[in-house]
Formats: C-alpha cells, sequence, structure tokens
C-alpha cells in the first residue's frame, strides 16, 4: 500500500496501515537482512513447532478454529527470506514521506513494536493520525475485529 501510495498518489484517496509502523533500517534491518540470508540459504530453517507456536499466538482463544485450519493446511517458512529480505531494504519513513493523503496509523494497544515505531512514521507523514484498538495485540484486525 506504501508502495502503490508514494508512487502513484493520485490512486490513493487515503491509508490505513494496521501493524505496519516499523521501520527495519539500522540494526534491525542488518540482523533481518542477515536472518533472510541465511533463510535462503537453507541454513537457518524455523523448526515446525515453533511455526505452528508463532501461528497460534496471533490468534484469540475465540479464533482456535481458524488457527486449527490454518496449521492443518500447512506453514511454510520458505518465503519467509524473501518477505525478511525485502522489508529490511524498504524505508518505510521515505516512502509514506512522499505520499501527501490522509493516513491513518493503526496499531494494537499491546503490540510494543508497532507503537514503538509510531512517532517515527508521524514525522515522515505529519499528516497521520495515530489510534490504538483497547487490548489488541499485532494482529488487531483479529483481536478485535469490531473496533477496527
Amino acid at each position: 500500500a506504501m508502495h502503490l501510495a508514494a508512487s502513484s498518489p493520485e490512486l490513493v484517496d487515503g491509508l490505513v496501515l494496521c501493524g505496519a509502523t516499523v521501520n527495519f533500517t539500522g540494526v534491525l534491518g542488518s540482523y533481518l537482512r542477515g536472518v533472510a540470508w541465511l533463510m535462503s540459504k537453507g541454513w537457518l530453517v524455523p523448526a515446525p513447532a515453533s511455526l505452528e507456536r508463532k501461528t497460534r499466538a496471533l490468534f484469540p482463544a475465540a479464533l482456535s478454529g481458524v488457527a486449527d485450519r490454518q496449521v492443518a493446511d500447512g506453514l511454510h517458512a520458505a518465503p519467509l527470506a524473501a518477505a525478511f529480505s525485502g522489508m529490511a531494504r524498504t524505508d518505510f519513513h521515505a516512502l509514506l514521506a512522499r505520499y501527501p493523503g490522509p493516513v491513518l496509523l493503526l496499531n494494537g494497544e499491546r503490540d510494543r513494536a508497532a507503537r514503538k515505531g509510531e512517532r517515527g512514521f508521524q514525522a515522515a507523514a505529519p499528516q497521520a493520525e495515530v489510534q490504538h484498538v483497547a487490548a489488541a495485540r499485532h494482529a488487531a484486525n483479529l483481536d478485535a475485529p469490531e473496533a477496527v
């Protein structure tokens, strides 16, 4: 969404960025690029039990059936290397700074990583408004879909 808004702002009426206020630059970006490289070489492979645990942690108890279905359908770590590499090579602040339209930065109240990055995103886009979803974690849309 940020890439589209930055490259073709005339196509975007506004942005709602949910759980997306982490800019993977500096030490964090270097770490993520290293992890991506190790994964791409097959030298770092998340254990299936770890993938399942992290997947289930995204879903609140009320959606345990959805988590069960996702786990049953299969969890695949291979795409993570490309995703991590892409995130670590993108300056999201710079992208957002190129978009002149309205922006809502929406984070779960309990999503410490994303909330920590809000100031940087607001500095990049002074027109941005920040809102928090009460008691929600990173996947606020799963924790509190009505509020989102």
